[in-house]
């Protein structure tokens, strides 16, 4: 049984252990355009160092797909589409 799932979806989480890379560059997000997405970005976390580069083109896949950083921890990153919420509390 398939699932109808309808563009603009409210959230996609994604915490995949180190694939998070692997599961963004077969997922078309202009397509989809969530509105929020979560996801597990160790791109500041000396840790996980040996996905620096992976960490690096998720930053550059949002960019390019026009998302921005509403809130980002020590594991955790939030997009969300540029113009769809209110600027994160540092940005106004």
């Amino acid at each position: 049984m398939q699932a109808k799932i309808d563009c603009g979806f409210e959230v996609l989480v994604i915490d995949v252990e180190g694939f998070e890379w692997n599961v963004l560059k077969a997922f078309d997000i202009n397509k989809w355009h969530p509105q929020m997405v979560i996801i597990e970005l160790h791109d500041q976390n000396d840790d996980y160092f040996i996905i620096r580069e992976q960490c690096k083109k998720i930053v550059n896949y949002f960019e390019e797909a026009k998302y921005k950083v509403i809130y980002k921890d020590y594991s955790n990153t939030i997009y969300v589409p540029r113009g769809r919420f209110p600027l994160p509390i540092h940005d106004r």
